[in-house]
């Protein structure tokens, strides 16, 4: 059985060259093989630069200015045979597809919108229908409900945490 080190973490910006560093410095302190980033406020252009000898961004969904971006980064030294990547324009949504010991699985990173923005869930519903075959694995920001109404008091945020 393969098994990762995973990280999902919004880092509300990385423009900083020593916030840039910082992180990098913390997924090498912790072994992590795969980070999802959300919020990395990175323009499109400007992505790579999230990377030292230990790890690169393999995949980004990123605007022009500086808000909203997801990344993908992984471990320099993991031997994964990407197959696809996919990155939505409005820096929100992103993937990219592998096989594993046999297994098709999709590393997916998502950064919902904060208030209700009533086309996000269709979209990524849209997204993840067209990897349908494959396992997911996703890091996400799920600042968003999917109806209105619902106030802040009813929303449940939750972690898991897996020893093993």
């Amino acid at each position: 059985m393969t098994k990762f080190h995973v990280i999902s973490w919004n880092v509300n910006g990385l423009n900083g060259q020593v916030k840039r560093a910082a992180c990098l410095d913390l997924f090498r302190r912790h072994s992590v093989d795969i980070a999802f980033i959300q919020e990395s406020h990175l323009r499109s252009r400007d992505t790579q630069r999230f990377a030292n000898k230990f790890y690169y961004t393999d995949a980004s969904a990123s605007l022009s200015s500086k808000n909203r971006g997801s990344l993908i980064v992984l471990k320099r030294n993991l031997s994964l045979n990407i197959l696809r990547k996919y990155g939505r324009e409005d820096g929100r949504v992103l993937y990219l597809t592998t096989i594993i010991a046999g297994h098709k699985i999709a590393f997916i990173s998502i950064y919902a919108p904060s208030s209700y923005e009533p086309d996000f869930f269709p979209k990524l519903i849209s997204v993840l229908t067209q990897i349908h075959d494959y396992s997911f694995i996703i890091g996400a920001d799920m600042n968003a409900s999917i109806r209105e109404n619902i106030c802040d008091q009813d929303r449940v945020k939750f972690i898991v945490k897996t020893k093993s």
